[in-house]
């Protein structure tokens, strides 16, 4: 197992953990026999990584060396990608709650 770490070290708070297997690219879902899916577990500090090492057991940990994992940090980085007025917002969500109305009377009928 090895680890990797991508970004900035400063900012321990804007980094996730995963572990990822070296063979098929895919992300451990945890549990103490791990699975490996595309999304996978994301554990918020490198203590939780090493609490979930230190609890599986040893066929879980002879599953992590089989798949090659490794541990990967990931930096989370604030990027804004959409401004709205909350006024815009609270009408979107009246004009939803509407139609959602409407399709369960129409179900009902």
């Amino acid at each position: 197992m090895r680890i990797i770490i991508l970004g900035d070290n400063k900012f321990m708070e804007n980094q996730v953990f995963k572990i990822r297997s070296t063979l098929n690219g895919k992300f451990s879902r945890g549990n103490d026999i791990p699975t490996f899916t595309n999304k996978g577990k994301e554990w918020k500090s490198l203590a939780h990584v090493n609490s979930h090492l230190n609890q599986m057991s040893t066929e879980g940990r002879q599953e992590y060396d089989k798949f090659g994992a490794e541990i990967v940090t990931y930096e989370l980085r604030e990027v804004e990608i959409e401004t709205k007025y909350v006024k815009q917002h609270m009408k979107e969500l009246e004009q939803r709650n509407i139609e959602l109305r409407k399709q369960l009377e129409s179900n009902a009928n």
